[in-house]
Order: structure tokens, then sequence, then C-alpha cells
């Protein structure tokens, strides 16, 4: 899921992704919370040519770079539910 969720995946493939996490949240938030795209796994974006998702997401809230995972995830999370996800 972390390729499915980045940005640099098909808009299809992202949609259905992000349907899937929304719905997991109902039933399994556990579930839900981990899945995540790569940049925020990994706290900063692997690929060779980046969205700039990662750093408008940073500049929306500072953990999303925190060297603890869970924190990381949580912002991310966060974020997703809010309307500032996009």
């Amino acid at each position: 899921m972390r390729k499915k969720l980045c940005y640099q995946a098909s808009d299809e493939t992202r949609n259905y992704a992000e349907d899937l996490k929304l719905e997991l949240l109902k039933i399994q938030p556990e579930i839900s919370n981990v899945l995540v795209p790569n940049c925020i796994y990994r706290c900063g974006c692997p690929e060779m040519k980046t969205c700039g998702h990662f750093n408008k997401w940073l500049n929306l809230n500072p953990k999303i770079s925190s060297t603890n995972i869970q924190e990381r995830y949580e912002a991310y999370n966060e974020l997703f539910r809010s309307d500032n996800y996009d």
C-alpha cells in the first residue's frame, strides 16, 4: 500500500487505496492507521523525482518528519482525515 498511496501512482490506483484505507478505518482502525505512503514510511521521498507532497504535508504538520515512526504515522493520519489532504 505504500506505493499505492503514493502521489506518483495513477490517480485511479491512489483513489482506490485511499477508499480502502477509509473503509478499513471503520472496522479495523489499527490496520488502516499503518497504511501510509512510502514517503511517510521512509520519512522522505525515495523516488528520483518527487511529487512534492511530503514537503507540503511537512509544512502543515512538522511531526511528519519525526524520527518516531508512530508520531509520523499519527501526523499523516490526521492530515489524511482532514480537509488539507490532497
